[in-house]
């Protein structure tokens, strides 16, 4: 008897639980989370290009740096 309510039980939680699971709010779920990571990795991109961009122009500036130092260095 204990066994059949038990059986019972887990069936009724069972079927809730499949209704839980509703494939079309699984997938609108997927969906947001996507977005939500694609909004992350572009925003992460934007600083990735910044930041290459200023390492770029630190390199430059060294660059002329480099190049004045060693006409002034010919020079003496």
């Amino acid at each position: 008897m204990f066994k059949r309510l038990i059986n019972l039980f887990k069936s009724f939680f069972g079927m809730a639980i499949e209704k839980l699971e509703d494939p079309e709010l699984l997938l609108q779920q997927a969906q947001e989370e996507m977005r939500a990571v694609h909004a992350k990795n572009r925003e992460r991109a934007v600083q990735a290009i910044t930041q290459k961009n200023n390492l770029q122009q630190m390199v430059d500036d060294t660059q002329k740096k480099v190049d004045m130092l060693q006409a002034k260095a010919e020079l003496a």
